[in-house]
């Protein structure tokens, strides 16, 4: 359990403190599964927009997922489709636009 301590505080210095979380799906009523998971950069969100223009969402769902999820079983997401779009879930959900005013000058 250290090591996957030392590798949170890791990721929060690389990353920033607000952008790390765990993410615990409940496999069935004895097995759970974390993962540790990370808000997307800008450089994510480019490399997901230019796959979106190409109509090609299985691409930018991979790209979220191979530079979003930092720590656990990623065998079980290529294997496990709840998995796979329970943490895409998330990942999207940390994704927010910033409250604006805008004033016609």
């Amino acid at each position: 359990m250290e090591l996957l301590e030392n590798k949170i505080l890791e990721f929060k210095a690389k990353y920033g403190e607000k952008n790390v979380y765990q993410v615990d799906i409940k496999l069935d009523d004895e097995q759970v599964e974390s993962y540790i998971i990370r808000k997307p950069g800008r450089k994510e969100m480019e490399a997901v927009a230019q796959h979106s223009v190409n109509k090609d969402v299985t691409k930018a769902n991979n790209i979220l997922i191979a530079n979003c999820v930092l720590e656990g079983n990623k065998e079980l997401i290529e294997t496990d489709g709840d998995i796979y779009t329970t943490l895409l879930s998330n990942i999207s959900g940390l994704m927010k636009t910033r409250q604006v005013s805008l004033k016609k000058l």
